[in-house]
């Protein structure tokens, strides 16, 4: 009985002796992290280069999670200047699509398969709101031939080819 308690009671003590190293570890490693607002400036910076009342689509998982904290916790429940928040990733699947008509009733997605070909869907959707709202992106994205996408800093901006000839390092300071 006594070999076995003390096995425990040593079992024990290594055990604490081990998750109080680990702390210390992971805690040196961690704690710094605690005041890097790296994150919420690039999602402030995503945010503010964005013209009001444009379609953003975001691509990659740290743009997107980052700006859409932001975009809702800084922008509260209407959001941010009436930037509506696409993620291209989830474009596809079709609980999105609820999704973007319950927080954006005034875009309409009818008619548009969202779920069959991306490419041309996001084609389509250049075609209908290309007019009605600025179209900016985290990155190029294929649509159809119609269209380039230009740089505006962090993100990209989609203009009809009839419109490129305007684009000059003033057109955009202006737009944006």
């Amino acid at each position: 009985k006594s070999s076995f308690a003390a096995l425990t009671i040593a079992s024990a003590f290594i055990f604490v002796i081990y998750q109080i190293v680990l702390f210390n570890k992971i805690y040196i490693k961690l704690a710094p992290l605690k005041n890097d607002r790296t994150a919420e400036r690039l999602a402030y910076d995503i945010l503010y280069t964005v013209p009001d009342n444009a379609l953003l689509f975001l691509i990659e998982d740290t743009t997107a999670f980052d700006t859409e904290y932001m975009y809702y916790t800084a922008g509260g429940a209407s959001g941010w200047r009436g930037i509506k928040l696409i993620q291209l990733g989830a474009i596809g699947y079709p609980f999105y699509s609820k999704i973007l008509a319950k927080h954006y009733p005034q875009l309409d997605f009818s008619g548009i398969s969202l779920f069959d070909d991306t490419q041309k869907a996001l084609s389509e959707i250049a075609d209908r709101y290309y007019t009605i709202y600025p179209i900016m992106s985290g990155g190029p994205f294929q649509v159809n031939s119609n269209y380039q996408w230009v740089r505006t800093g962090l993100l990209y901006r989609l203009y009809n080819k009839k419109d490129y000839n305007l684009i000059t390092p003033q057109y955009i300071k202006q737009v944006n």
